[in-house]
């Protein structure tokens, strides 16, 4: 039996469309409102705590307990708030894929933040080999290493393409982020 969803139905329909899409978003500002609110309230307290001095998280992942060492406001509140799919993927991975004496490779290691349970998860026998271009990330990681007591981390500072190269690199510090391009769909200082 094929299904459809309401809201494919509704678009396919102009004027029901209209009708129903104003009055919803309507009815529905005052939540998103408040949404936007407790987002950001979240977000100063989390600015505040780094800039007080507060600069460790602790993350659960795969049933494991792990402590983080943030290397900016912004990553300290990037670690609290995570994204909740990406958490699900790697408790999903930590839980049913990755075994003992295993080899991973982490791509983009940012903080370490699934280097070290994918670590822990392998074991001494396994390694991790994590790739992180950015200096603030790359240090970070050698220092949650240790925060974190494991020994089967090899963390590299480059980036990792098909080619042997070297490029320029953009950080976007506002963001947390950085790219081989200088121009993207989100603009940044």
């Amino acid at each position: 039996m094929m299904l459809i969803s309401i809201k494919k139905i509704i678009k396919n329909i102009p004027i029901i469309y209209l009708v129903l899409k104003y009055p919803y978003r309507l009815a529905m500002f005052p939540i998103f409102k408040i949404k936007e609110i407790q987002f950001n309230r979240f977000k100063e307290k989390c600015y505040k705590e780094y800039n007080e001095g507060k600069k460790i998280v602790t993350k659960k992942l795969g049933g494991m307990r792990f402590q983080y060492r943030a290397f900016s406001a912004r990553n300290y509140w990037d670690m609290h708030i995570g994204g909740y799919e990406e958490y699900l993927l790697i408790d999903n991975l930590l839980n049913n894929y990755v075994l003992k004496n295993d080899i991973i490779i982490d791509i983009g290691g940012d903080t370490g933040l699934y280097a070290i349970p994918f670590a822990k998860r392998v074991g001494d026998e396994g390694r991790v080999f994590t790739f992180e271009p950015e200096e603030d990330g790359y240090n970070t990681i050698l220092e949650n290493i240790k925060l974190n007591k494991v020994k089967n981390v090899t963390a590299l500072n480059m980036a990792v393409s098909e080619q042997d190269n070297d490029i320029k690199f953009y950080s976007r510090p506002d963001k947390n982020t950085h790219s081989i391009f200088n121009k993207t769909t989100a603009p940044s200082p």
